[in-house]
């Protein structure tokens, strides 16, 4: 039987957060991780409409070799989501950090 897409990417997602894929059993709602801190969901979709954003804000950087993210806010909800590539996220956690450290 062979491996299905969707499955390769739970189970990649889930190994760099150092957890494992939950077996087929899940019920719906379930997170596809084992992680004890972190719930995990994995989406695959061809084409995911803020991944365009996400490329043009890219496209910005090319130049001047920024780390791109993209900060969704929503009306009347506190807070913001940040949407980053899987490599650039220990290099944008840094940065976040080190603000809030010097009282950003």
């Amino acid at each position: 039987m062979s491996d299905k897409p969707w499955k390769r990417d739970e189970r990649k997602v889930c190994r760099d957060f150092g957890c494992e894929r939950h077996g087929p059993m899940q019920s719906l709602g379930d997170d596809d991780g084992t992680h004890p801190n972190i719930h995990i969901q994995v989406k695959r979709r061809k084409q995911h409409s803020i991944i365009k954003v996400w490329d043009e804000a890219k496209e910005f950087t090319s130049q001047t070799g920024k780390v791109p993210i993209v900060a969704l806010t929503q009306h009347n909800r506190p807070g913001y989501w940040i949407l980053v590539k899987n490599n650039d996220l220990l290099s944008v956690a840094r940065q976040y950090k080190l603000a809030k450290r010097e009282g950003a």
